[in-house]
Order: structure tokens, then sequence, then C-alpha cells
């Protein structure tokens, strides 16, 4: 049978991976929405009010 301690390891170390490339995604999602919200003109939101108030 195999030593408890060395499942342990094994088991933390395959969480760390996984957690780190969901961060990853998770990152990578945030700075897609920055970017975004950084292309805007200030003005954005007014527009879209308008749009919304003439339909």
């Amino acid at each position: 049978m195999a030593n408890p301690k060395v499942l342990m390891e094994a088991m933390m170390s395959e969480m760390r991976r996984v957690l780190r490339l969901e961060l990853e995604q998770v990152h990578e999602r945030i700075d897609q929405k920055e970017n975004i919200r950084v292309e805007q003109p200030q003005n954005a939101p007014n527009v879209r009010r308008r749009e919304n108030g003439s339909t």
C-alpha cells in the first residue's frame, strides 16, 4: 500500500496545478473586461440610455 503522506503530497500538487489554471482563466477574463472598459468612450452609458428610450 502507498504511503499516505506521498498520496497527500500528490493530491495537493494536483490541486495547486488545477487552481493555477483556473486562476489564469479568471485573470484573463478580468483583463478582457478591463480592456473593454478602457476602450469605451466616457459617454457610452448615455448613448445606451438614449437608444433604450427611443424604442
